[in-house]
């Protein structure tokens, strides 16, 4: 990997049609960085959304 890409300030991380979040979490695994926010609007995956990632924020907690 290069170099500038290790020290390079971890970005934040936002999620369209979130899922179950499995590519926010590779992505997370590959480049660092925290999940900033969620689009969800399936209520299944929302509510393991809001309990794996409770301070973040999501669609159905407020608008983005």
């Amino acid at each position: 990997m290069r170099a500038d890409l290790l020290t390079a300030p971890q970005p934040p991380i936002g999620s369209l049609c979130s899922g179950y979040a499995g590519l926010d979490l590779g992505v997370q695994a590959v480049l660092g960085g925290t999940v900033a926010w969620h689009a969800e609007i399936d209520p299944g995956p929302e509510r393991i959304l809001s309990r794996h990632w409770p301070t973040v924020r999501t669609s159905a907690t407020s608008p983005l």
